[in-house]
């Protein structure tokens, strides 16, 4: 099991790759490394947080997440009504 973050690279190589939910290809020439040939060297980076996945022959890739978010509401406490 990998846990990522965003922003955080991921050693995902395949000829075929497919990225799913949570990463995303970034191919900027201004800040990634050129490769042999003088090109711009792709990269994958995650864009949430979460558990880094990968099918079997590894050509599929994504992040496996619980982004429920939590809602919090104003009650009435045990101790504003003097139970605490």
């Amino acid at each position: 099991m990998t846990t990522i973050l965003p922003g955080e690279r991921v050693p995902a190589a395949h000829v075929n790759l497919k990225l799913g939910p949570g990463l995303s290809q970034i191919t900027k020439s201004n800040s990634t490394p050129l490769d042999k040939s003088g090109k711009d060297k792709p990269y994958i980076i995650g864009t949430k947080a979460g558990e880094l996945k990968q099918s079997a022959n590894g050509s599929k890739w994504w992040v496996e997440s619980n982004s429920r978010r939590v809602s919090l509401t104003t009650t009435t406490s045990a101790c504003s009504e003097g139970r605490c």
